[in-house]
């Protein structure tokens, strides 16, 4: 139950108008408040409504619009997402790139093909996405192409994949298991007796505790981290130096030394 005596946590949302504590409203930085004056609900209907009508008066410009967006800020240096965290966008803004394919007539034919299918079908595996040719290119006149979103995902799922496996917790004797691909991945945990539900950490460099004094991190070949927004472990490094009596063996610690540093978390490579 909401406390109307407190009016300075709630407010009426000038759409339902219900009232509403302040959590269910987005921040606005030019209203009195501070507070939009739908709440987020209420706002999040419209928008998805306004997306509708848009696509229907304009399927191909208006997908377009969605994608060149997403592209673009997977673009920038500031965006961290894995495999992404070191694509650059050849355009200064999203109006610059969209402007650029729209006055491209083979683009746009190619464009408007994928989204008459996609429109024939009703199947998301068919919306054409911006896509790179080169996956480790930036997004340039160059490299990038029309291409159905399924496609991106079967790419994504056919990345070769390692299972590392831990045993007594010794790192340095670990087991490597070589996967084809993401598909692949859920018999090879099956076959190993290791919950499935854990490919979810794929590359998050997370050391997972699997029964019987075994542990595996997964991640791709020749992928990367993602980003963590705390780190995860200490990895510390005890050096030592001696020196040793030739006659005797007897040995005289010089050094000892121990440094330490926090990581989000950890990736394995072959010797």
């Amino acid at each position: 139950m909401i406390d109307t005596d407190n009016k300075s946590e709630v407010k009426e949302c000038a759409k339902c108008i219900d009232l509403l504590p302040l959590a269910s409203f987005q921040d606005r930085k030019n209203s009195k408040d501070g507070k939009d004056i739908w709440c987020k609900a209420c706002r999040n209907d419209y928008l998805a409504n306004w997306r509708k009508q848009k696509f229907k008066e304009d399927p191909y410009i208006y997908s377009l619009y969605s994608s060149v967006h997403n592209a673009y800020y997977r673009g920038q240096p500031d965006y961290t997402v894995s495999p992404y965290e070191k694509i650059l966008c050849e355009w200064e803004s999203p109006s610059d790139f969209m402007n650029y394919l729209e006055h491209n007539k083979d683009w746009m034919e190619d464009w408007k093909k994928q989204v008459d299918i996609y429109l024939e079908t009703g199947d998301l595996n068919d919306k054409p996405s911006v896509d790179r040719i080169n996956p480790n290119g930036h997004y340039s006149r160059e490299n990038i192409r029309v291409k159905p979103l399924g496609e991106n995902k079967l790419m994504g799922a056919s990345k070769p994949c390692e299972v590392w496996i831990i045993k007594n917790k010794q790192m340095s004797s670990a087991e490597v298991v070589d996967v084809p691909s993401k598909k692949d991945l859920k018999q090879i945990l099956i076959d190993r007796d290791i919950p499935y539900s854990l490919i979810k950490n794929i590359d998050e460099g997370i050391i997972q505790d699997v029964g019987n004094n075994t542990q595996i991190i997964l991640q791709s070949k020749d992928g990367a981290l993602h980003k963590s927004e705390k780190p995860l472990y200490r990895l510390e490094t005890h050096y030592q130096r001696f020196l040793v009596n030739l006659d005797t063996n007897q040995e005289y610690l010089i050094v000892d030394e121990v440094s330490s540093f926090n990581t989000g978390g950890i990736r394995l490579g072959r010797k």
